[in-house]
């Protein structure tokens, strides 16, 4: 995550230390922080959500890394020509690749 991006972090987390009836401390928060870090945005806020369903009680740096690893980026679809049928964007760039190679224009 950006230093932009504490603040989102920060309330991801106190929301999740809310839902558990625990008050975070300041150096808790920051020790979190440290450990997270790494991590995108996105997948840390997947992380809580599914650690707020999931753990008995408030998570570990560890358990919310576990969590992250399990999140995937919504994909881009678009339609491919012909018949309309919705791909992933990134496979219909490889293919247009393809095409060129075996059609050249």
């Amino acid at each position: 995550m950006k230093n932009t991006e504490r603040s989102v972090f920060e309330k991801n987390l106190t929301a999740l230390a809310e839902i558990y009836g625990i008050e975070i401390s300041h150096e808790r928060m920051a020790g979190y922080w440290e450990l997270l870090r790494d991590l995108s945005l996105a997948s840390f806020s997947y992380a809580v959500r599914i650690a707020g369903q999931s753990c008995k009680f408030f998570p570990v740096p560890a358990e919310i890394r576990i969590y992250a690893k399990d999140y995937s980026p919504p994909q881009t679809f678009a339609l491919s020509e012909g018949d309309g049928v919705p791909m992933p964007l990134k496979i219909k760039k490889r293919l247009d690749v393809l095409f060129k190679k075996i059609r050249p224009t």
